[in-house]
């Protein structure tokens, strides 16, 4: 399929997302979107020079839309479905692109308690990452963010695993190219690996600045 292509920050599955839309070419994005009824588009961020947008992307579902008299509005979307760019294009003076949808692979079931056990280890080095901030940090966290999302049942046959990987990677304070990189992946097993290794790192760094305080 082709869809329009917000080019902003990076967006993930299942994660809140306010917009403020006043250029009047996402004005007009927003209003077809509703129009034809799909109410969602495709959010990607910017990487770099040679290209206008990343290779990989969220589409963002409109949940609710509020107009004001002078052509803006705020947007409340919900990130969705996972893509790959296949090819870019301009419509209108917005970007637009042919897109191929990304749905995790089929665990197996002679997989599966091991997958429990790296989601259980890499949740709890979440929980412990989270209070090891201060309590500023934790209040600006679920200001911003909410509160950690609770586990979904049968998790690991979501099309994007389970919520708070996702809701935990928006938070980290690493570069997007990195986020992009976990966004594109299809494994379950593969993405909290690296969510656990870059929680390790975390982790490994409040505790050297704790040591030297």
């Amino acid at each position: 399929p082709t869809i329009p292509v917000f080019v902003w920050h990076m967006r993930l599955p299942s994660v809140l997302c306010p917009l403020h839309v006043f250029e009047p070419r996402y004005r007009l994005r927003i209003r077809r979107c509703m129009e034809v009824g799909t109410r969602e588009f495709g959010m990607c961020t910017h990487v770099g020079d040679n290209q206008p947008f990343a290779d990989y992307g969220t589409m963002l579902e409109i949940r609710d839309i509020q107009f004001f008299t002078d052509g803006r509005s705020v947007v409340d979307t919900m990130g969705g479905r996972r893509f790959k760019v296949l090819e870019r294009s301009i419509l209108d003076g917005y970007n637009t692109a042919k897109v191929e949808f990304l749905e995790d692979e089929t665990v197996p079931q002679d997989a599966l308690a091991d997958l429990v056990k790296l989601h259980d280890e890499t949740l709890q080095l979440t929980k412990d990452w989270l209070d090891g901030n201060s309590i500023n940090v934790q209040k600006t966290i679920i200001d911003h963010y909410g509160k950690l999302p609770d586990i979904e049942q049968d998790y690991w046959t979501l099309p994007s695993g389970p919520t708070w990987p996702w809701w935990i990677l928006n938070i980290f304070p690493i570069d997007p190219s990195s986020k992009i990189k976990i966004l594109s992946m299809t494994s379950l097993k593969v993405r909290l690996e690296n969510t656990r290794r870059i929680l390790r790192i975390l982790l490994a760094k409040a505790g050297n600045k704790s040591k030297c305080i």
